[in-house]
């Protein structure tokens, strides 16, 4: 695997011969622009990487949550720092979100939706293809990793809502006796109680 000894702190935006887009790194270097400042302003995890899981860069809630400097992150192979183990992870891993491999071969952003059964959070976790390489010509990837357990809930209790709601529309539609309407009833109440 051809890995870069060390993440640059500016990209290259465009393969050599190409024309540099509008916001170059000429016009970063002129604004000031770093992107470990951008990236640290970011609250969720976010990751620079290669397309051999290479860790470019890291925010500092990647590095808080791991509680680790830059230099025992940068230029580490990902899923080993991350995930403590040594191969990308396949679909039928632990760490199956990890959308990187599909991006490499896709070319285009790829998102995954995962329970982490270790923490019982659920994250949504995307990878992004830039126009940015690294010094060696490989694409640069920005890789997102946010908590989405909360939106995850309230989507779990809206259809559970929903489900009672047909429930208690559908008693009040029963035709019959009113012992029967109760039946029913107390049967559905039981069942929505924790």
């Amino acid at each position: 695997m051809k890995r870069p000894t060390q993440a640059p702190e500016h990209f290259s935006p465009k393969a050599k011969g190409a024309e540099e887009p509008p916001c170059s790194q000429a016009a970063d270097a002129d604004l000031g622009l770093r992107v470990s400042d951008i990236l640290d302003a970011l609250p969720f995890y976010v990751l620079l990487l290669d397309e051999h899981h290479q860790i470019l860069q890291a925010n500092s809630a990647v590095r808080e949550h791991l509680g680790l400097d830059p230099e025992a992150i940068v230029g580490k192979y990902c899923p080993t720092v991350i995930h403590g183990i040594d191969e990308p992870c396949g679909l039928d891993e632990p760490w199956y979100a990890c959308p990187l491999e599909e991006a490499v071969r896709k070319g285009k952003a790829v998102e995954r939706e995962a329970l982490d059964r270790a923490s019982g959070r659920w994250i949504r976790s995307v990878v992004y293809p830039t126009a940015s390489l690294t010094p060696d010509g490989g694409r640069i990837y920005f890789h997102t990793v946010s908590d989405i357990t909360d939106a995850k809930r309230a989507e779990d209790q809206l259809r559970a809502s929903r489900e009672q709601l047909a429930s208690f529309l559908a008693i009040s539609n029963l035709s019959g006796k009113k012992r029967e309407r109760a039946w029913h009833a107390r049967s559905m109440t039981s069942s929505v109680r924790p």
